[in-house]
């Protein structure tokens, strides 16, 4: 499969684009949509800076990648475009190495349209359990738990929860169950 154009719509919105090297929430430095390496593996440092057409070429380049990677992962799963979109957009922003050990991977290759049902009792993730509480959900299905699980960054070698991550996660199983 290939990343539909709301597809890649979809990842600027939620990445948008600087064109000067920032410090992401993480701390790493960052530039375009939200790329840490030039294309050719570079890192992106302090002082970088680029233009719209060159933002546009290295998303281009980081998602040729990881759609390779997800393919391979997925061979024979039948996805419609938007969970597959879905997964780009989560692969984009979490890496290709975090989907491949990801809990969201393995229910998606089991059957991508589970919808198993799974109590507030049995969420052991504390930010998916207390959103639950707030937004009232006593259930919570399967694969919407496998994204939204995906919600924190990592300072200093903690994990620390992330509200922007959660918000996009929200945004990625809202998109895989349309």
């Amino acid at each position: 499969m290939e990343i539909s154009i709301a597809g890649i719509d979809f990842i600027k919105k939620q990445e948008s684009c600087v064109l000067h090297a920032y410090k992401d929430s993480a701390g790493i430095w960052t530039i375009g949509y939200g790329s840490i390496l030039f294309m050719n593996g570079d890192a992106i440092k302090k002082g970088d800076a680029i233009n719209q057409q060159l933002a546009n070429k290295m998303l281009q380049f980081e998602i040729d990648k990881k759609v390779t990677g997800i393919n391979s992962l997925l061979k024979g799963v039948d996805l419609n475009q938007n969970q597959y979109d879905a997964v780009c957009s989560f692969t984009y922003n979490c890496g290709f190495e975090a989907l491949q050990i990801s809990s969201l991977l393995k229910t998606i290759k089991n059957n991508p349209n589970d919808n198993s049902i799974i109590s507030i009792n049995a969420v052991s993730d504390v930010s998916v359990k207390n959103w639950m509480k707030k937004n009232n959900l006593q259930t919570i299905k399967k694969i919407e738990m496998n994204f939204l699980v995906w919600n924190k960054i990592t300072i200093d070698g903690k994990h620390i929860f992330d509200e922007g991550l959660f918000e996009r996660r929200i945004k990625e199983n809202k998109l895989y169950h349309l």
